[in-house]
C-alpha cells in the first residue's frame, strides 16, 4: 500500500515506526497546496484563526509531495494511525499519484472534509495577528516553508505568503538587488586591478580617475550587505518587533563558510568591530588592514593578520558573500 503526504507527513518521520519500504517524490495531479484550514487552538483562536495546510482540487495544478510504501498487510494498522492522527474532519480517500520511478499508482490521501475553511483574501494579515497555544501563526508558516524547502519543494502559494508575512521581496527584486550590489563591488575590484598595470594607470589618468579601488567603501558595503542578507533569510526581530540587526548580521556572516563561523566563534564581535566601526566611526574599531586582496586568495576575506591585528580583504569576502547570496536565492525561491 501507498500513503501520500503533502504536509507534516513528509517530514516528521512517522513512517519509520511502520518500517516504510521506501519513500518517493510524488505528484497528486488536479490538486494544489493551500493555507485555508483554520487553526483555532494550536496556532490561532476563533476570533483570530491561523490558516494552516490543506489541499484543494484544481484542475490546472499538481501538488508535489511524498509517497510512502508499506506492506499491504499493514493497511488496517496504518489507516488506524492516520485516522487518529488527522482527526474526525479528515477522510482517508484513494487518489492516483505518480512518481518518476514507478509511474502512476493509487495511494491513501488524508483529505479535509470539515467546514472550518478560511476564505479571507488577506491571509498575510491574518497570519501576523494569529497566535494559539503552540505559538504564533507566523512561526507555523515559517516552519512549513522551511520544511518544504528542505524537501526541495518550491510551492508558490506558501512561498508568497511567507515572503508577505516577513516583508520579503520577490525573486525578480532579489536578483536585481543582488546584481546591483555585486556589480558595484566588482567595479571597485576592477579599478584596483587596472591600477596594478602601467597601461591601466595610463588609461585611468586619461579619464581623470585616481588609481586604486575604493577599499574602505567596498568593505563597508559588503558588511552592510551581510546584514541585509540576514534580514532576508532569517528576519530576526527584537521583542519590540524591530529588526534585530546584529543577530541578522551574525547568522548570515556564518553562512559565508566554516572559516567565518570559526572566526566569530573565537570571540570576535564582527558586527560591532567591523560593521559598526566602519558605519559609525569610519575606521574599524581595532587595528586592521583593509585591502582588495589577500595572500593566498583562497583565504577568507576576514581574519587575523597577526596576534593583535585584523585584516579585511574585499575580493575574497565579496566572493564568499556572493556565493551565500546565490545559495540564499535557492533557499528562498527554489531552484
Amino acid at each position: 500500500m501507498w500513503v501520500y503526504g503533502y504536509g507534516s507527513l513528509m517530514w516528521d518521520g512517522w513512517e519509520k515506526e511502520y518500517n516504510c519500504k521506501r519513500r518517493l517524490d510524488a505528484d497528486l495531479v488536479g490538486y494544489r497546496r493551500v493555507l485555508n484550514k483554520a487553526s483555532v487552538a494550536n496556532w490561532g483562536t476563533k476570533q483570530s484563526p491561523c490558516p494552516t495546510l490543506n489541499i484543494e482540487p484544481d484542475a490546472d495544478s499538481s501538488c508535489r509531495g511524498i509517497a510512502f510504501e508499506f506492506q499491504e498487510q499493514q493497511r488496517h494498522e496504518i489507516n488506524a494511525y492516520l485516522e487518529k492522527r488527522e482527526g474526525r474532519n479528515f477522510e482517508l480517500q484513494t487518489r492516483e499519484v505518480s512518481a518518476q520511478v514507478v509511474g502512476a499508482f493509487e495511494a491513501v490521501v488524508p483529505l479535509y472534509t470539515g467546514n472550518n475553511i478560511i476564505s479571507e483574501v488577506d491571509r498575510a494579515s491574518m497570519i501576523k495577528a494569529a497566535r494559539g497555544t503552540s505559538g504564533a501563526c507566523a512561526e507555523y508558516i515559517t516552519n512549513v516553508h522551511e520544511q518544504l524547502m528542505k524537501q526541495g519543494i518550491e510551492d508558490p502559494e506558501i512561498s508568497a505568503l511567507w515572503r508577505a508575512v516577513h516583508g520579503q521581496i520577490n525573486r525578480a527584486e532579489f536578483e536585481q538587488a543582488r546584481n546591483f550590489m555585486f556589480t558595484d563591488i566588482h567595479r571597485e575590484v576592477a579599478l584596483a586591478n587596472a591600477s596594478d598595470t602601467v597601461e591601466g594607470q595610463k588609461t585611468l589618468a586619461r579619464l581623470g580617475i585616481s588609481p586604486g579601488g575604493g577599499n574602505f567603501m567596498a568593505a563597508l558595503a559588503l558588511l552592510s550587505y551581510t546584514e541585509f542578507g540576514g534580514k532576508l533569510k532569517f528576519a530576526c526581530k527584537t521583542k519590540k518587533g524591530k529588526d534585530f540587526a546584529s543577530e541578522n548580521f551574525n547568522l548570515f556572516f556564518d553562512e559565508l563558510g566554516p572559516a567565518y563561523r570559526t572566526f566569530r566563534a573565537d570571540g570576535h564581535n564582527v558586527y560591532d568591530i567591523f560593521r559598526c566601526g566602519l558605519a559609525h566611526e569610519y575606521y574599524i574599531k581595532r587595528s586592521c588592514t583593509i585591502s582588495m586582496r589577500v595572500d593566498p586568495m583562497s583565504a577568507p576575506g576576514i581574519g587575523l593578520q597577526s596576534e593583535d591585528k585584523f585584516y579585511f580583504a574585499v575580493e575574497p569576502y565579496c566572493r564568499d558573500l556572493e556565493q551565500a547570496f546565490f545559495d540564499m536565492e535557492h533557499y528562498l525561491y527554489g531552484q
